[in-house]
């Protein structure tokens, strides 16, 4: 379901699976690509596995390749509506899981995260609706988070950051944005909690 490819310079994504796929890109090492939404998209409650994640795999060179994303997300004002995260595995969960050097804009996403993060879970965890962490040299912009936010932290050594839009942002600008969704933190563990 690999998505259309405008000259702009970007993916034109418009269903679930054209999402998946280029989450499926990135994943893969391809962090630097750009989409744009062009219809609004339901992800229809199933379990969703985060855009970028902390892995990294050598390439050919054996040079290590970070599946992190660094490229731009325009929603053109379209909603990503059914956003489910349940059984989450990872340290940056939520719809983008770990960024750095991103772009996100002109999006609204409805849903809800829920992680439970084991006595013995490595630490620390970053959840939120939008993006788990940001590394730094990122900008969200127009991004409004519809997404009930839920982080059971059973690791008493050490914390959780939990956000309504980031759970953890370095150096993270954010614009007109703004958090509708419900935070829930709970558990023997500590949590660091913010609205955005």
């Amino acid at each position: 379901a690999e998505p259309k490819w405008n000259e702009g310079g970007y993916y034109e994504i418009e269903t679930a699976q054209q999402l998946g796929w280029f989450r499926d890109q990135v994943n893969g090492g391809n962090g630097t690509i750009n989409a744009k939404l062009t219809a609004n998209i339901d992800l229809n409650n199933q379990e969703w596995k985060p855009i970028g994640n902390s892995t990294t795999h050598n390439d050919e060179n054996w040079n290590p390749v970070t599946h992190l994303f660094s490229g731009t997300f325009d929603g053109n004002q379209h909603t990503i509506s059914g956003l489910k995260i349940a059984a989450a595995t990872g340290s940056e969960i939520g719809l983008f899981g770990l960024i750095s050097g991103a772009t996100i804009k002109n999006l609204i996403v409805k849903g809800s995260v829920s992680v439970t993060v084991a006595s013995s879970a490595y630490m620390p965890v970053y959840v939120g609706s939008v993006v788990g962490q940001s590394n730094g040299n990122t900008t969200l912009i127009q991004v409004a988070s519809y997404v009930n936010v839920t982080c059971t932290n059973e690791n008493s050594s050490a914390a959780a950051a939990v956000g309504g839009l980031i759970g953890n942002g370095y150096s993270t600008t954010i614009q007109s944005c703004a958090n509708y969704g419900a935070l829930t933190v709970e558990g023997k563990g500590d949590a660091n909690v913010g609205g955005l």
